[in-house]
């Protein structure tokens, strides 16, 4: 899953240094993974970390963004 609205050019030169290399891959990507649940507000997601353990995100959603097929 990737955003259209971000690329690597849209990170401001001075944060460069503070990133790491595995960081500046990521840099306009959304590693969020699988979706494991799915409500009226929110979605979880789960990634796998690289180092034998999870990611989990839990997204809620902006108003007028609501999955409200599921009401």
């Amino acid at each position: 899953m990737t955003s259209p609205n971000l690329s690597p050019s849209a990170v401001p030169a001075a944060s460069d240094a503070r990133l790491s290399p595995s960081q500046k891959v990521m840099v306009g990507r959304a590693p969020l993974g699988s979706r494991v649940r799915m409500g009226v507000f929110s979605e979880t997601w789960v990634a796998p970390d690289g180092k034998g353990g999870i990611w989990v995100h839990e997204v809620y959603l902006a108003p007028g963004h609501e999955h409200t097929e599921l009401l």
